[in-house]
C-alpha cells in the first residue's frame, strides 16, 4: 500500500522497477484532485528482493526503495 499526497490537480503515474531498473509495473492512477490518496499495490506475483517505486506527478518525480518479502 502506497499512501502519498498530491499538492494540486495533476496526473498520477507510479513506477516499480527491480534492482536492474527495469520496470516491471506501471500504474496510471490518473487525473488526481488535491489530496491524499492510497495505492493497493499487489505484490503477490514479486520474489522477495528490492526494489525501487517512483511516483510522478506533473513532472515531479520521488523515488523510494521498497523491500517485498514473502
Amino acid at each position: 500500500t502506497f499512501t502519498y499526497k498530491v499538492p494540486e490537480k495533476c496526473d498520477v503515474v507510479f513506477r516499480i522497477y527491480d534492482k536492474n531498473l527495469k520496470i516491471i509495473s506501471e500504474i496510471n492512477e490518473g487525473v488526481k484532485e488535491e489530496g491524499t490518496y492510497t495505492l493497493n499495490f499487489n505484490a503477490e506475483n514479486l520474489a522477495s528482493d528490492v526494489y525501487i517505486y517512483e511516483m510522478n506527478a506533473n513532472n515531479r518525480l520521488v523515488s523510494k526503495k521498497m523491500i517485498h518479502v514473502k
